[in-house]
């Protein structure tokens, strides 16, 4: 199968924004703000184009450790415009974690030990004590850009007018160069900082505002699709639904889940192997709108009201939005945006009916709910699969889902071990 990889690392940095915005209140865009900062620099210090994709997919997921992180941990560790920086030992868990999760993507260069180091300070002050001279030049660039858009860019566009004026742009150069002054030698080492230097001033520091920062981005760095194996598939699915699913620990498996019983319950129904393994992707993908959701609501075991169940919904359409950026990605955008319609035209979020959903995007909404149904969560323990089964032939009896799904969702997990 073939896949906009950076494309879909792209589209999912939104979710690790979303959170991180949540966690630690940081700016619009963070990380595609971090991957254009640093891409410039990198072409100016010569880097070629395989080399950029990868530090752009390295800036885009720098922070894909942030759901496994510790909240608290986070709210401990910061910096300011002056340059001081709060940082507890812990925070080199995400480094670790994140390090880690990103092995399995298909990178072009080596990029070992860029997430790891991510957050080191060029003079050996960071969380392992490496300086500048012992972090790879990815890592160096990546941490600066990164506090540099914290400490700094929280204002750019923030008026949420047109366009900010030229003298508002000024105030936000002059801001940034205050910031690097403040560093300099410190936490970021010299060659990042002049690299910055000669590529932004104060006629153009505007191309880091909100509303071009992703066409700013793709104009520089190439998205190519790349053929993958179905392991290969199923790692970058696995690690996506991981950023997903570890928001919250009451749907701690729920998309691999879904992932799961989509792609055998498809094989099964005799879709074919590609189509199968599409849905595998798609399952995985199903719930990333939900980063977009308060933990308030999805953590909350109680009914929730009326309008907080309005606010819940509103994530099969972030999902929508969310992948519509990928190239190529349309059919699984669809399979997996649309697993909450309904076959009577009372689904969300679009409203779609019968004739409008196929046979993938119904088998989507069948395994959504039957995993629902029938995964533990803190505050429920999940229902046999008879139990299951009944309800999901009393949804299809009300002309909910289909009912052909249902059938083969009982019969291809009579035995619920065969989920696995």
């Amino acid at each position: 199968m073939y896949l906009d990889i950076l494309g879909l690392i792209g589209a999912c940095s939104y979710a690790l924004d979303c959170v991180e915005a949540e966690l630690v209140h940081s700016t619009n865009k963070h990380s595609k703000r971090v991957a254009y900062m640093s891409v410039c620099i990198a072409m100016n210090m010569g880097i070629n184009d395989e080399s950029l994709q990868d530090l752009a997919a390295c800036a885009l997921m720098h922070d894909n450790a942030l759901t496994q992180y510790i909240k608290e941990e986070l709210h401990n560790n910061y910096i300011d415009i002056h340059g001081k920086q709060k940082l507890l030992p812990q925070v080199g868990q995400h480094c670790i974690l994140g390090e880690q999760n990103i092995k399995e993507l298909p990178f072009n260069t080596d990029v070992t030990n860029v997430i790891l180091y991510h957050h080191e300070n060029a003079d050996g002050s960071g969380i392992f004590g490496k300086k500048w001279n012992e972090i790879p030049l990815f890592s160096r660039i990546i941490h600066m850009c990164d506090i540099l858009d914290l400490a700094c860019c929280n204002t750019i566009n923030s008026d949420n007018s047109a366009e900010a004026d030229s003298n508002q742009y000024l105030q936000y150069w002059n801001k940034i160069q205050y910031f690097l002054e403040n560093v300099r030698g410190r936490l970021v080492d010299d060659e990042c900082i002049d690299s910055f230097l000669q590529v932004f001033s104060s006629d153009n520091i505007s191309e880091l505002d909100s509303d071009n920062i992703e066409n700013n981005l793709w104009s520089r760095v190439p998205r190519m699709n790349k053929e993958l194996s179905f392991m290969q598939l199923k790692q970058i699915a696995k690690f996506f639904a991981g950023i997903i699913d570890y928001k919250s620990p009451f749907t701690s498996t729920h998309s691999i889940g879904v992932a799961m019983i989509a792609e055998k319950l498809a094989r099964y129904m005799g879709l074919g192997e590609e189509t199968a393994q599409k849905m595998y992707l798609a399952g995985a993908l199903h719930d990333i709108g939900k980063v977009a959701i308060g933990n308030d609501i999805l953590e909350k075991p109680d009914k929730l009201t009326d309008e907080e169940y309005s606010v819940m919904k509103h994530h099969a359409a972030y999902t929508y939005y969310i992948l519509s950026d990928i190239n190529g990605f349309d059919e699984i955008r669809d399979w997996a945006a649309f697993h909450h319609e309904r076959l009577d035209g009372t689904g969300y979020p679009f409203g779609k009916t019968a004739e409008e959903l196929n046979i993938e995007e119904r088998i989507m909404a069948g395994a959504d709910i039957y995993q629902a149904l029938t995964e533990s969560r803190p505050y429920k323990s999940g229902m046999p699969h008879n139990k299951a089964c009944g309800i999901l032939y009393d949804m299809a009896d009300k002309g909910w889902i289909d009912s052909d799904v249902v059938v083969n969702i009982d019969k291809c997990f009579a035995n619920e071990a065969d989920i696995l």
